[in-house]
């Protein structure tokens, strides 16, 4: 059975933004006026997991702009993966500001089963690889454990005058991939990237699953 990330994140009540799938430029453009600009104008293809590695997301992008975006990066991305199945772009709300950027997943390790990993995303997980680990299962105050461990965690506490994240909405996201790996167990990872948190609440921007 193929399963598909944005229906767990869904069927689960993780928090995203509204998104439309365009598959012309001039549908792209459509989709972002019911949206609201800024978007963010992402490339749709099943052959492309890692999107922002191969300059498959643009940001921030404005009403005049939507529609020569969009085809510069169909031609780019097809340039560079002939043989990609390209299904269009997607057209999603860009995230408000003054969130922290992190990186939330869950894997299957052939040793110790599904192992959920957390981490700050950018620089913090890219240079520092500041990232912690834990097998499932666990309970809450372990995923709280997981989180203080990282080295950059006053980050999430608010540094310099910064409004500290709620490190509960990490945690209630870090147990429900749990439920979703027990109840499909199938699943040989699941990460969602970025997991954009803030004072009250994170929002899932991006992911995969398979």
């Amino acid at each position: 059975m193929k399963i598909n990330f944005w229906e767990l994140i869904k069927e689960y009540n993780i928090n995203t933004l509204p998104t439309f799938y365009a598959s012309t430029p001039k549908e792209a453009q459509q989709n972002s006026k019911l949206i609201g600009y800024p978007v963010a104008v992402k490339i749709n293809s099943p052959d492309i997991s890692h999107k922002s590695d191969v300059g498959g997301v643009i940001l921030n992008v404005n009403n005049s702009s939507v529609k020569n975006i969009t085809e510069k990066l169909m031609r780019d991305i097809h340039d560079q993966f002939p043989k990609a199945s390209l299904k269009g772009v997607s057209i999603q709300k860009m995230a408000p500001k003054n969130g922290i950027e992190c990186i939330v997943g869950i894997k299957r390790d052939p040793q110790f089963g599904h192992v959920v990993m957390f981490g700050l995303g950018g620089i913090y997980t890219e240079v520092l690889k500041d990232i912690t680990f834990r097998v499932t299962p666990f309970e809450e105050f372990e995923a709280y454990n997981m989180i203080e461990e990282i080295k950059s965690y006053a980050i999430l506490n608010g540094i310099r005058g910064a409004e500290p994240i709620s490190i509960k909405c990490i945690v209630d996201v870090i147990m429900t991939l749990q439920e979703i790996v027990r109840k499909y167990p199938e699943i040989e990872e699941f990460d969602i990237n970025p997991l954009m948190c803030y004072s009250d609440g994170c929002i899932a921007i991006d992911g995969r699953v398979f």
